[in-house]
């Protein structure tokens, strides 16, 4: 059969196999595969293009986000300890009287304008205090506690030259000395931060964090503490104003795996007025929770990163793209960040860029 086969012409080779099959198909089948199989791989080409585009540009927007928030956190986590070395070098010029704390009432009023502070405070081991913050109604207000009548805060209103004006209120039974931006830090030997605390005195709605530095006496004894708040709630404010994508969530953790800030709920609930913070894998947010609930099965917990990681988790039937950044300070700070953006997005950004290109797209839509 072999030889008969190659004894005979192409042209007689095309009619006995034509007697078989439609002339046209046979003409035709080879160049109908090259094109199919070209196809097929422009097509496996263009995805691996397509793929390696949407990682490249996840990777590069997470690195810019993750760097967005670092970079603010050391600015404005820097100020409050800036502020303290300040206020601690005019004690020790006693051009802030420490035996009379009504001097620190104006200096601490401009700080806290000036800098865009939470609260601003300082306190002494003989039970005086002052403190100077926003009211519920946004009014600037000084908080009094006086050694004579102890355990009482007296509120007054600020007056437009930052001097105490009219008492608006006072209450029995607050103990600063409780409180974990001075129990922290009364004991403490350098500047650092409390741990992250419930206000007292009717805000304990309110959550933050205290810089803190101890003021001595040229005996090396601590006389009081130096204070200065940072709110959760102002951090999570600048996150969720930041341009990623439509379904992306940046959340900020402990190491404990305990929110510090996120870009759509508050990292806490409130139960009896009082904030109670939340764990990640219980937050409000859905996305936040899987993707929380993810990290913690592939690393088992919180605790065990220590580097920057970049991940692709499948979270809610979706594929995410999962950057995990350590940050740390000087001052004993020690958070993740978390940057989390579902892969639909990018393929939409992709195929909005491509049809754009491609002049497919009417000008001013979309």
């Amino acid at each position: 059969m072999g030889g008969d086969m190659a004894s005979k012409t192409p042209r007689q080779w095309i009619a006995k196999v034509s007697g078989r099959l439609p002339l046209r198909t046979v003409l035709t089948a080879p160049f109908v595969a090259q094109v199919v199989l070209a196809t097929g791989l422009v097509g496996y080409l263009s995805y691996q293009n397509g793929q390696q585009a949407v990682n490249d540009l996840a990777n590069q927007l997470m690195q810019q986000v993750g760097d967005r928030v670092d970079q603010h956190l050391d600015s404005r986590l820097e100020l409050p300890q800036q502020l303290n070395q300040i206020n601690l070098d005019q004690m020790q010029t006693n051009v802030l009287d420490l035996n009379n704390l009504q001097t620190m009432e104006r200096p601490f009023w401009k700080q806290l304008q000036v800098f865009n502070l939470t609260y601003i405070g300082y306190a002494n081991q003989k039970g005086d205090y002052i403190g100077v913050g926003y009211d519920r109604q946004n009014r600037v207000s000084f908080d009094i506690v006086d050694a004579a009548q102890p355990k009482q805060i007296s509120i007054y209103l600020a007056t437009p030259e930052g001097r105490r004006g009219k008492l608006i209120e006072t209450e029995s039974g607050y103990d600063f000395t409780l409180e974990a931006w001075y129990a922290d830090l009364i004991h403490s030997k350098q500047p650092r931060w409390s741990q992250i605390y419930n206000w007292g005195a009717g805000y304990g709605d309110v959550i933050s964090i205290s810089a803190g530095t101890p003021v001595f006496n040229d005996r090396q004894q601590v006389l009081g503490v130096l204070a200065i708040d940072f709110s959760l709630t102002d951090l999570s404010a600048y996150i969720r104003q930041l341009k990623i994508s439509p379904n992306a969530r940046v959340f900020i953790t402990e190491h404990s795996g305990n929110l510090v800030a996120t870009s759509v709920s508050q990292p806490y609930h409130i139960v009896n007025q009082a904030g109670v913070r939340l764990a990640a894998t219980s937050s409000s947010d859905p996305t936040i929770r899987a993707v929380a609930q993810a990290l913690t099965e592939q690393f088992s917990s919180f605790k065990n990163i220590h580097d920057q990681q970049t991940l692709k988790l499948s979270v809610q039937s979706q594929t995410y793209f999962v950057q995990v950044t350590p940050w740390q300070d000087q001052y004993g700070l020690d958070w993740l960040i978390f940057v989390a953006v579902p892969e639909s997005d990018f393929m939409g950004a992709l195929l909005h860029n491509s049809l754009k290109k491609k002049g497919w797209l009417i000008a001013g839509c979309c």
